[in-house]
This record gives C-alpha cells, structure tokens and sequence, in this order.
C-alpha cells in the first residue's frame, strides 16, 4: 500500500488526517484489541474488543464524527 501521510501527522485544519492503529494485548491469558483513531498523534475515540473484528467497531467510530 501507498503510505500518503509519510509520517507527517500534523493537520493545518481540523480532522484534516485522521488515522487508526489496531494493537494486540495479552490480559488475562486472553488476547485483547485495541483500536484507537488518532487526531494530531492523540487518541479522539478507541474501541476495544476480545475478537479481531476491529472493522465493524472501527465504523461505528467514523460514524460519530459524521453525525451533526
């Protein structure tokens, strides 16, 4: 995949770059993931779950800054 950011995640205007990670856990002897979405290098809104269907909880996220 083509990486447009190029590390370069500063935005000139608001939700301007907007970007999301998926990290894997051990708690518990259980995997756990954790999805944030990141604004500006900071975490806006995450989801956590004990399964990988991070897709499903990653659009549940978009759909809270899409709403008026």
């Amino acid at each position: 995949t083509e990486i447009i950011l190029k590390r370069n995640f500063t935005a000139s205007k608001p939700f301007e770059k907007l970007t999301t990670d998926v990290k894997q856990f051990k708690v518990c002897n259980k995997k756990v993931f954790l999805a944030p979405i990141i604004y500006n290098r900071e975490i806006i809104a995450y989801s956590v779950s004990f399964k990988p269907d991070l897709a499903q909880r990653i659009t549940e996220q978009w759909k809270t800054f899409s709403e008026d």
